[in-house]
């Protein structure tokens, strides 16, 4: 993929745009949904193209759930689109422009802490299925699994609205998969810190 091959994808730079929006400045989530925005894009068809475009120059993931696309900025596309503004300053002879604000995220540290050890047990385990007995056996140790579920599934529900995890049941129970936007922002929260056991407990 080239850089004329994004840059002559006017349809690819508008979703791109779009998702920076959402995600950066109005701080709408953490993912796009494609349905929330495509009335502004005007695809009707091939919303694959610059979707495959933007993929495979890792400026967004994306992921297909339940008849709905879920787009998620990567930190190279929020660079790219920020690259652009400046450069469309520079052609217009702007000279000075309010910089853009960086965002971090307000997931609690106990949201962090349940998510990035879903991430770490799903690696470890070798499936991306982890049981809500299983991650309160790891952040309650000492204590009632019963007592602590209900903590637990409230900041879950955080996550799933936010689509950095889905909730699924089997029989009586409860587990939970990372999604792609969940292990990027667990991934950046690990590059943040030193020592995961320094994250605090709720």
């Amino acid at each position: 993929m080239e850089l004329y091959d994004i840059l002559a994808n006017r349809q690819a730079i508008n979703l791109l745009w779009l998702a920076y929006v959402r995600e950066v400045i109005e701080r709408k989530g953490y993912t796009t949904k494609f349905s929330e925005i495509k009335e502004d894009l005007k695809i009707t068809k091939e919303i694959l193209n610059p979707l495959g475009a933007l993929d495979e120059a890792k400026l967004i993931t994306y992921e297909y759930v339940e008849g709905e696309y879920y787009i998620s900025i990567t930190e190279k596309g929020k660079k790219f689109i920020e690259g652009l503004s400046k450069l469309k300053d520079v052609f217009l002879d702007i000279k000075e422009k309010p910089k853009l604000i960086k965002i971090d995220y307000e997931l609690n540290e106990f949201e962090k802490k349940i998510l990035v050890l879903a991430v770490m047990l799903a690696k470890e385990q070798g499936t991306s299925l982890i049981s809500i007995k299983n991650l309160c056996g790891e952040i309650y140790p000492t204590e009632s699994h019963k007592e602590k579920s209900p903590t637990i599934l409230r900041h879950i529900k955080k996550l799933e609205d936010l689509n950095l995890v889905s909730k699924y049941k089997t029989g009586r129970e409860n587990y939970i998969s990372v999604t792609q936007a969940g292990e990027r922002i667990s991934n950046e929260y690990l590059n943040k810190v030193n020592n995961f056991s320094n994250i605090s407990q709720a």
